[in-house]
């Protein structure tokens, strides 16, 4: 199951860099080096909020909805969870392009 949501979230990152350069009517569409690390860095904060707040919960309701009582309270040191590996395999990807390209195996 986890490969699997892994794939998908390859899957997701190409889909959204993909989406930076060209718009629902494939024209290409440009936009600033600040403006896409602007994006990147709420993105990648969204994440890791995301993973932080959810963590306590993971794998404990499986197919099941969470109640309002059941959501953990959001307290701040969520945020940073470099342990997650909802975050950190995400560097080795993109490490692994750097170093390799594309095509890496």
């Amino acid at each position: 199951m986890k490969t699997i949501l892994k794939k998908i979230k390859v899957i997701a990152i190409v889909l959204f860099a993909s989406s930076l350069t060209y718009g629902c009517h494939g024209k290409e569409r440009t936009i600033s080096a600040e403006e896409y690390r602007s994006k990147m860095k709420a993105g990648w904060l969204g994440q890791m909020a995301g993973v932080g707040w959810g963590a306590e919960t993971e794998f404990d309701f499986t197919g099941k909805y969470l109640s309002e009582s059941d959501v953990p309270k959001w307290t701040q040191d969520m945020l940073n969870q470099p342990f997650q590996d909802d975050i950190y395999v995400e560097m080795t990807f993109l490490k692994s392009l750097a170093d390799h390209g594309f095509d890496c195996p």
